[in-house]
C-alpha cells in the first residue's frame, strides 16, 4: 500500500502517523489516574516532565523523517507521484486532524499541561505534512 507503489510520501505518512500515535500514548500515560480537583502530586510533575521530553524526542523524529524523505527524493531525482492511496489517506487525515489539534490545544490550556501542548504540536506537524503531501 505504499511499498508496492513505491510511494515515499505514503510510507512517510505512515511513519508520521505512528509518531502521532506514540505521542498520544504518552499523553494517556501522563493523564492516567488523575482525579478531578486533585492537587498536583510530585509523581504527576515527574510524569509531566517525562512525557513532555518523550514527545519532544518524537517531534525531532518527525522532523528528521521529513528531512530524510526530502534528501532521498532529491538524491534519487524523483518527481512527486500522485497515488490514489496517498490522496485518500491525506484527505481523511486532514478531515479530522485540525479539530483534534484544536481540542488538544484547548485541553492543554484548561489542564495547564505542557504534555498536551507538545502533543498538539505533534498533531500540527502531522497536519502540515499532510498538506504538503496533497500539494
Amino acid at each position: 500500500f505504499g511499498v508496492e507503489e513505491e510511494s515515499l510520501s505514503v510510507i512517510s505518512f505512515g511513519v508520521d502517523s505512528m509518531i502521532e500515535v506514540i505521542s498520544a500514548c504518552f499523553v494517556l500515560w501522563r493523564l492516567w489516574k488523575i482525579k478531578p480537583g486533585e492537587t498536583v502530586q510530585p509523581h504527576q510533575i515527574w510524569r509531566e516532565r517525562v512525557a513532555t521530553f518523550a514527545i519532544a524526542i518524537l517531534l525531532i523524529a518527525l522532523a528528521l523523517s521529513a528531512i530524510a524523505g526530502a534528501i532521498w527524493t532529491l538524491a534519487e531525482r524523483e518527481t512527486p507521484k500522485a497515488t490514489t492511496a496517498g490522496i485518500v489517506i491525506a484527505s481523511i487525515s486532514l478531515s479530522f486532524m485540525f479539530g483534534l489539534w484544536w481540542a488538544k490545544m484547548n485541553a492543554a490550556i484548561i489542564l495547564d499541561s505542557r504534555t498536551l501542548e507538545a502533543d498538539a504540536n505533534c498533531s500540527f506537524g502531522c497536519i502540515t505534512l499532510s498538506i504538503v503531501l496533497l500539494l
